[in-house]
């Protein structure tokens, strides 16, 4: 019995110390990161860079010469702060390109229409789609009629509330559409 109990007081005290060098480091680590924050809270230096970055180099797409000039810029910058430790890692990223886009009204009149493409969709083919049109105004409505979007264009008109609420026609409706058999 007095092996256990000499055990477990030692056991106590170990965890113990653990936990009290745990709150310590804690409670420094605040402290600094509390200086870095007050720091960075009296300088307009983090805007200035970022309105510098953003207006000089406009959209950054990953997989873009925006997007690798912005990067050296940065390190240039950092290592001209003095930090040192300042590197860059390859990494694989998504990357699309928009290609040359049209889309032509061929019924009861042709006319071409306006229009955008989107990347991380489903690809169009190489000679192009030529199929009817369908109105959908939602994923729910695309659901009730899933067995006649087969072959043909689905097209979201979906009322605008919120982008919040409407850009998940823009970045899933092609996706839902073609789980269906649709061709755009």
């Amino acid at each position: 019995m007095k092996r256990i109990f000499t055990l477990l007081l030692f056991l106590l005290l170990a965890i113990s110390s653990e936990i009290t060098a745990q709150s310590a480091l804690t409670v420094e680590h605040r402290q600094h990161a509390q200086d870095l924050i007050n720091k960075a809270m009296g300088s307009d230096l983090a805007w200035e860079r970022l309105t510098y970055m953003a207006d000089t180099f406009g959209p950054r797409f990953s997989g873009s010469q925006n997007l690798e000039d912005a990067i050296d810029w940065i390190v240039e910058t950092m290592e001209d702060d003095g930090f040192d430790k300042v590197w860059t890692q390859p990494v694989m990223v998504p990357h699309w390109v928009r290609g040359e886009e049209s889309a032509t009204l061929l019924s009861p009149r042709e006319k071409d229409l306006p229009m955008l493409s989107l990347g991380g969709t489903v690809a169009t083919p190489k000679d192009g789609i030529s199929a009817e049109v369908i109105v959908v105004k939602s994923f729910e409505e695309l659901e009730k009629v899933k067995d006649q979007v087969k072959g043909k264009i689905v097209l979201y008109n979906a009322e605008f509330t919120s982008y919040g609420r409407t850009v998940q026609y823009r970045v899933n409706g092609a996706i839902e559409a073609a789980r269906h058999g649709a061709v755009a």
